[in-house]
């Protein structure tokens, strides 16, 4: 049987809603990291499902698991993608990400 105790050790940023827990697992310990997430705005200028699209690259998805997602071809999603880049004026997920993950460490 696998013993698992918390502990009562549960830190709170004065400075933000983020909190640490700590807790036991047999010999070893874990800390569970717990934050607010913060929404990035798409830019006004994407349409609905270019803005589905924004989000979804930010999260990490793939053009086939947004394509499952909002039951559209392959073939579609990549048109969005390509119509995401071109009017935000990027050339690659990466750079889609770069630019606007900075908005999440910048915001206070």
């Amino acid at each position: 049987m696998t013993d698992i105790s918390e502990s009562a050790t549960v830190t709170e940023s004065p400075l933000d809603d983020s909190q640490a827990t700590r807790f036991r697992v047999e010999n070893d310990e874990y800390v569970v990291l717990s934050f607010a997430s913060v929404e990035i705005a798409a830019p006004a200028i994407l349409t609905a499902a270019e803005q589905f699209v924004f989000h979804s690259i930010l999260a990490g998805h793939s053009s086939r698991e947004i394509a499952a997602r909002r039951n559209r071809s392959l073939r579609t999603v990549a048109n969005q993608v390509a119509a995401v880049f071109h009017k935000l004026k990027l050339g690659s997920r990466s750079e889609l990400i770069a630019k606007y993950s900075s908005c999440l460490s910048t915001r206070t």
